[in-house]
């Protein structure tokens, strides 16, 4: 960076903003250490070892640095400060400054004789040639007036002191003309500001130091529709866990699986579409129309080819779709119609149900159910042997063992105090009784087995 008013062992102080490493969009706002700001500085073909900056760049506040160098730092033809971050979060940088005479340093020359110089005249000078001649000894210098080529706007009165073994070898300029070029400088600078006016929004652009509080400020109706605009086109990708994109892709996934359009001639039970999946992909989902004179109307598909993206529905339309016609899958799945019937009873197997049902019925409803002989035996048999059937120890059975034997079995000891009864077969004392001399039973033993 060359600039007007950078002069050579007078100290310097300009202002730089530094672009962050983490977010090139952004300025870097924190602090530099010393050590992570060199100056190198160069004197004719020779360049210099680099040092720390005297002072490090201080943040004046929205990513602006004020960077002060010193007059010694300022003593070269140029001084780059070189920007080697070892902590700070910022883009190294190389800034160049390339600095001018002092004002002291221009030679005034005093309007009064040329010493060795005789009847001097300003014309003498339309032959100087800067590049191959020598102006040496001068001390003073008269009158001048006119044009000294194209190398001398000007001379102004002053005094020069020896300069004996000075050449010039370049363009000699005035303070008139230092002057020119600083107002040239200015005047680029307040037509860069501005240009401000010309600003366009559609291709410039203007970088806001993080930062910066931006509360209250407002977007044009335009930047709101172009913000809504770039939203709606935007292509949903898979994002990142935790992200709205996230949530919008999975939503997605679960109410489409995907999209297309029909082809070819459709009919109303299949159709050509623009799919391309793999045969089978969709076989047994559900197809939505989503526009056309069908949309809203939903099929199951029946068949997916990847053939001409071949649709077969598993039930006809209203009517055959038209080419173009754009509908969306769903991943529900619904089961062939062929498939669910055959887990149901067919009609031959529900005729003989109802056979059954109407035999039922009849039974029922005027003989009475018929029962087998060996139904009949076991229910029988569980009633005569129910525990508990008479009392908490005795069956239905055993009751009545007993009650036969006290009514027709054999009896003996009537006349003494044991009273035997058998069973009506006469094979086992049923019955023993104690009694006493009036006939009342004291003790009895039953054996119902």
């Amino acid at each position: 960076m060359a600039t007007s008013g950078a002069y050579k062992n007078s100290a310097y102080t300009f202002n730089f903003s530094f672009t962050k490493a983490s977010d090139p969009t952004a300025f870097f706002t924190g602090t530099f250490l010393t050590s992570e700001v060199k100056v190198v500085t160069r004197d004719g073909g020779t360049t210099n070892a680099a040092t720390n900056i005297a002072s490090a760049p201080s943040h004046e506040g929205n990513g602006v640095y004020e960077i002060n160098l010193t007059a010694s730092e300022m003593n070269h033809d140029e001084i780059m400060i070189v920007l080697v971050p070892s902590s700070a979060d910022v883009v190294p940088e190389s800034i160049s400054i390339v600095t001018e005479p002092t004002p002291s340093d221009i030679l005034e020359v005093q309007q009064t004789a040329v010493s060795g110089v005789a009847d001097f005249r300003a014309t003498g000078f339309s032959t100087f040639d800067p590049a191959a001649d020598t102006v040496a000894n001068v001390t003073t210098v008269g009158s001048v007036s006119g044009s000294v080529g194209s190398v001398v706007a000007s001379v102004t009165a002053g005094t020069v002191t020896d300069k004996t073994g000075y050449s010039i070898s370049g363009t000699l300029t005035t303070l008139d003309a230092l002057d020119t070029a600083q107002d040239s400088q200015h005047a680029t600078t307040q037509s860069a500001i501005s240009g401000l006016n010309n600003f366009d929004p559609a291709s410039d652009q203007v970088i806001v130091a993080t930062n910066n509080d931006k509360t209250g400020y407002a977007l044009s109706s335009a930047a709101n529709d172009a913000i809504g605009a770039a939203f709606l086109s935007y292509t949903l990708t898979k994002g990142t866990a935790g992200t709205i994109e996230r949530a919008f892709w999975q939503a997605l996934k679960t109410q489409a699986l995907t999209d297309g359009e029909v082809s070819g001639t459709p009919g109303a039970s299949a159709f050509d579409t623009n799919l391309t999946a793999t045969t089978g992909a969709y076989d047994h989902l559900l197809l939505l129309f989503t526009s056309g004179a069908l949309a809203g109307e939903a099929r199951p598909i029946d068949t997916y080819v990847s053939t001409n993206g071949r649709i077969t529905l598993q039930e006809d339309l209203t009517a055959a779709p038209s080419s173009s016609d754009e509908f969306i899958i769903v991943p529900d799945h619904t089961d062939p119609i062929s498939e669910i019937q055959s887990g149901l009873a067919t009609s031959a197997a529900l005729a003989v149900v109802d056979a059954n049902v109407d035999a039922i019925l009849s039974d029922t409803g005027t003989d009475g159910v018929v029962l087998s002989s060996a139904t009949l035996q076991s229910i029988a048999t569980t009633l005569l042997d129910l525990s508990a059937g008479v009392e908490s120890n005795r069956t239905l059975r055993q009751a009545l063992r007993l009650i036969l034997s006290a009514s027709v079995g054999k009896l003996s000891g009537a006349a003494t105090t044991t009273v035997t009864i058998r069973d009506s077969n006469d094979s086992v004392d049923r019955i023993t009784a104690t009694v006493d001399g009036d006939g009342n039973r004291t003790s009895v033993s039953l054996d119902a087995s």
